[in-house]
């Protein structure tokens, strides 16, 4: 826990950086030091948004992240959940929505925010690192207040609290609601711009090692037409109903431009992860992937998101291992250095950074409920788990569905309807023993 006096001092640290210039570096660690890590959460963008996936017929120009990519781990197979805070939820605990109580987004009718007696990453990671929190926060219910973020154990949060859609005071992406630690002011400077202004300051103001967990809106709705300087995208019409994908092919790259901003000017000792939290939205996919199938909902269009980690010593490649968006508190305690981790479902994905051919888990789970909390009557919920070949979605009050994955990676054919072989009985009854076991 951060009491008043240290928000008041991160908001000077964060004020005084903005007289500092961009290109300046934290404080240089000492030879075999703890590296510093930054883990980036993009908003709805999905595999097909991305080049580096060779997926969607019209990807987003991001040649940061395929830079990226090209250095470091790309993982094919990785899920976070249906939804963001869900998702959010997944990367700080370090545990699936059933065991940390949140299965959708508070201010959607979920209710309760993640509670402040939640162990998350900046609370495992050891002393020696600073936790700075930048972004998109959505993890807590108007109850828990502006400094959820600081409580929760982030030294300093800067950011918007929720979506940029989601109050009724008309936030949009260049006119929105911004907290640091705790204090709100409206700003009327493009988010994604603040937010990489923001990194870039707090890092060259923090003694290294640090932790920096960056969220960008970006591209999740309002849908909108960057500044100019962000994108090359031409002739966008008015209405961003008309061309969907070209708008957010636009808010993917302005992203993109403004993250090179910051990996410009992090340490060579740095690690960093790029994951999403959810699959795409359904207003801007493209064939194959089915709108009714994607963000929101437990099918691999909704599930599966971009996952890469580069940094010292990464082995470059492509990893095709189950893994999910829970390994990532197991992950950054281990890059750490920290060796006792927290009891969780979380699997460290370090080992793949160095050998891209492991597969260190049977089964991946994710889940959708309303209202959270632990051990409460559910009044909605949707569940899926997979394993290598098979995927099993159960619903609250509907019959289960079944999926070969291989032969259809799409989900056309629910198998359940045509009657079961022997082997995919079998499996039928690993998954759903799985389910129910956690």
């Amino acid at each position: 826990m951060y009491h008043v006096q240290t928000y008041k001092a991160w908001v000077l640290v964060l004020a005084a950086a903005a007289t500092l210039p961009c290109s300046l570096k934290a404080t240089p660690p000492a030879e075999g030091a703890a590296p510093n890590i930054v883990l980036v959460v993009l908003d709805d963008v999905g595999t097909d948004r991305l080049a580096f996936y060779g997926e969607g017929p019209t990807p987003a120009p991001t040649p940061q992240l395929s830079a990226l990519a090209a250095g470091g781990v790309v993982f094919t197979n990785a899920w976070g959940s249906a939804t963001c805070t869900p998702a959010r939820a997944m990367i700080n605990t370090g545990q699936y929505g059933i065991h940390s109580g949140i299965g959708s987004n508070p201010d959607q009718g979920g209710g309760d925010g993640l509670p402040l007696n939640a162990q998350i990453l900046p609370e495992c990671l050891s002393g020696k690192y600073t936790s700075v929190a930048v972004g998109k926060w959505h993890l807590g219910d108007d109850g828990q207040g502006p400094y959820h973020p600081n409580d929760s154990g982030y030294a300093l949060y800067s950011g918007s609290l929720k979506n940029l859609n989601s109050n009724p005071t008309a936030e949009d992406y260049f006119n929105w609601q911004h907290t640091i630690n705790g204090t709100t002011s409206w700003k009327s400077v493009y988010a994604p711009t603040v937010n990489i202004n923001d990194s870039v300051r707090a890092v060259g103001n923090l003694q290294e090692p640090f932790f920096l967990y960056l969220n960008f809106n970006s591209i999740h709705t309002p849908l909108h037409e960057p500044p100019a300087n962000l994108h090359t995208q031409t002739n966008l019409p008015p209405d961003p109903n008309d061309d969907p994908i070209a708008y957010v092919n636009a808010m993917a790259e302005a992203m993109d431009t403004e993250l090179g901003r910051l990996l410009a000017v992090l340490p060579a000792n740095t690690y960093v992860i790029i994951v999403g939290d959810n699959g795409p939205l359904g207003q801007a996919v493209e064939p194959p992937l089915d709108p009714n199938r994607v963000k929101g909902t437990m099918y691999q269009g909704g599930l599966r998101v971009p996952l890469l980690i580069s940094g010292p010593g990464v082995v470059p490649g492509q990893a095709d291992a189950l893994v999910s968006v829970v390994d990532l508190l197991a992950t950054v305690l281990e890059l750490s250095g920290v060796k006792d981790l927290p009891k969780s479902d979380s699997v460290s994905l370090v080992p793949y950074l160095a050998n891209t051919g492991l597969s260190l888990r049977s089964y991946v789970y994710s889940d959708r409920f309303r209202p959270n909390g632990k051990n409460v009557q559910y009044t909605f919920r949707t569940r899926a788990v997979r394993d290598h070949r098979y995927k099993l979605i159960r619903r609250l009050t509907s019959p289960d569905e079944f999926y070969d994955l291989q032969a259809d990676p799409y989900e056309r054919t629910n198998l359940i309807a045509g009657g079961l072989t022997t082997g995919e009985r079998a499996a039928y009854g690993r998954l759903s023993f799985y389910m129910e076991d956690l």
